[in-house]
């Protein structure tokens, strides 16, 4: 499968459509009323948080970010534990 490439958000019409859209490097499927995104990473790693953000003000988010576990920052499950004291809790990485 080959998906196409827009370097614009499409107008949601097409339920069903996916396509590429170069300029947030990011998957869009048209559900018909609305362009959903999804975030392509090169290489996840396990135990990492996902962050996302909408810097360029378009519906959606459009950044995403690897949210580094650190100092004092622990996630068990779907629990996030921060004990006291100095250190670096979060760090992350831009991946578009």
């Amino acid at each position: 499968m080959r998906l196409e490439v827009q370097t614009a958000t499409q107008s949601a019409a097409q339920s069903g459509r996916i396509y590429f859209q170069s300029t947030e490097a990011a998957i869009h499927v048209d559900s018909g009323s609305v362009i959903l995104r999804g975030p392509l990473f090169q290489s996840p790693i396990a135990g990492r948080l996902l962050g996302v953000t909408n810097p360029t003000g378009v519906e959606g988010a459009t950044r995403y970010r690897d949210i580094i576990l650190g100092t004092n920052l622990t996630l068990t499950g779907q629990t996030l534990d921060a004990a006291g004291g100095a250190g670096n809790p979060i760090q992350s990485a831009v991946f578009n």
